[in-house]
């Protein structure tokens, strides 16, 4: 049910060809591909959908993608909201739009590729690399378990890695 909804809603959006903002993730398919899920903010309560916040709807569709069928491999999925590739598509401006990103999209994928997802415009939309929107190497860890899955993606630097080595 969460799943045809969001679909529904997501197909509303992009059958409108008007740009959207909201948060998106990639998620990994069993035969070694990868789909983007994109959430179009409007229909969150406030406006805003917080990666967590949309995560429970991922997990559902994670799971049906997967085949998991108890509730173990679920709940460990329901605890690493950071564990995939994600970011989000905000409005900056008059017909400005950017999006966040953590440098880490799996092997295949673009953002040009989330540009068309939102309908963004070609030439005013920024790509801006935001150290939240990184994975957490635990978390995708938690993921590969749980899915009993192999799968490779960028892994970000430590954000405090250079503080380190500077003696900090």
């Amino acid at each position: 049910m969460l799943e045809s909804r969001r679909l529904y809603r997501t197909a509303t959006m992009r059958s409108t060809k008007k740009p959207f903002s909201g948060p998106y993730y990639w998620v990994p398919l069993r035969n070694g591909q990868w789909m983007l899920c994109e959430y179009a903010e409007k229909y969150y309560k406030e406006r805003h959908a917080g990666h967590v916040k949309i995560w429970p709807e991922l997990v559902f569709s994670l799971a049906r993608e997967w085949g998991l069928q108890t509730d173990g491999p679920r709940k460990v999925l329901e605890n690493a909201p950071y564990g995939l590739p994600r970011g989000r598509v905000v409005k900056l401006g008059e017909k400005k739009w950017g999006i966040a990103h953590g440098d880490d999209n799996p092997a295949g994928t673009s953002l040009e590729m989330v540009k068309k997802a939102f309908n963004l415009p070609k030439k005013k939309t920024t790509l801006f690399l935001d150290e939240h929107e990184h994975v957490i190497p635990e978390h995708v860890q938690l993921i590969q378990e749980a899915l009993k899955a192999t799968y490779t993606i960028p892994t970000p630097p430590d954000p405090f890695a250079d503080e380190w080595d500077e003696g900090y």
